[in-house]
């Protein structure tokens, strides 16, 4: 048989002269591909999905920043902000609740208004009951925006919203929600105080384990006695009950003052008091998020 026909025969027969692969050498082949495709720079899915979703944050946010800074400024040409606020969200008719919640979720999601205005704006409008209602009902609007939003984009994006300095201070708070068997104590308890850092609680409680439902209870529940004391407040002094007023204004007021002067250490007595209460228990998916905000500040 010729060397042509033994080709032929082979071809046919699905044989080859070439000796197969070793089991070592695909082996070796596959880790090569594995290491050199490890090595290849490009952001995975998950990042490129985070990525965009923060882009059309930030894209909604700008659209809807401008419409509100130039309301802002129409309504800023006059000396009393409040009344010019008060005066618009009466001019808005049946439309002016929805106002108000536009306002109070900007000023928990993107914090440029002033919470204090809006909840006095409200509780001129609409008194005491239905003004702190409303403005209830504007905070749990952002919160369930905001939680389910940081947990589609993880701790890299809570670092870029909170800035290099809050975010520092978040590194340190978010390890006071790493006991997960008083997580929701814990969380009561800082938003039920005045004057705490409540717009950042908002951002890093959905990196703890702390349920959806839970978070959205609980921290409603905690900043209800401060709002309804600000609308109080501003209600008891149009109508000229000037003595409810101050008393009211003097007691949160006071609180608000210890709570935004002290903050870190009134975190830390409340974490020693749930400690002492419950053994610690990290949990480590707690402890792996706040580890990741901090990398988030020094890549920053």
């Amino acid at each position: 048989m010729t060397k042509n026909d033994s080709d032929i025969l082979n071809a046919q027969t699905g044989r080859s002269d070439q000796k197969p692969m070793t089991t070592d050498s695909s082996e070796s082949a596959n880790t090569d591909l594995s290491d050199s495709t490890s090595a290849t720079p490009g952001l995975s899915t998950a990042d490129k999905i985070k990525f965009i979703g923060l882009l059309v944050f930030i894209l909604l946010t700008l659209v809807i920043g401008f419409y509100i800074v130039r309301f802002l400024l129409e309504i800023g040409d006059t000396d009393d902000v409040v009344a010019s606020l008060t005066a618009s969200i009466r001019d808005a008719g049946v439309f002016g609740v929805l106002l108000c919640l536009g306002l109070q979720f900007l000023q928990i999601v993107i914090a440029i208004i002033p919470g204090e205005i809006v909840q006095a704006a409200i509780g001129l409008v609409y008194g005491t009951v239905w003004g702190g209602l409303i403005t209830l009902a504007g905070a749990l609007v952002s919160s369930i925006f905001v939680f389910y939003l940081v947990k589609a984009l993880g701790a890299p994006f809570v670092a870029g919203m909170l800035g290099k300095q809050d975010s520092k201070r978040a590194a340190v708070i978010q390890r006071f929600f790493t006991n997960s068997k008083r997580l929701n104590a814990t969380v009561f308890i800082l938003f039920l105080i005045p004057g705490m850092p409540k717009d950042i609680f908002t951002y890093l409680v959905p990196l703890s384990p702390m349920k959806a439902t839970e978070f959205f209870v609980l921290s409603t529940l905690g900043r209800a006695p401060a709002i309804f004391a600000t609308t109080f407040v501003v209600s008891a002094f149009a109508r000229g009950d000037y003595l409810a007023c101050a008393i009211v204004a003097l007691i949160f007021g006071g609180l608000g003052l210890v709570g935004i002067v002290y903050n870190m250490k009134i975190m830390d007595f409340v974490h020693k008091i749930i400690d002492k209460l419950h053994p610690h228990h990290t949990d480590p998916q707690a402890v792996e998020q706040a580890d990741d905000l901090e990398d988030s500040n020094e890549s920053s």
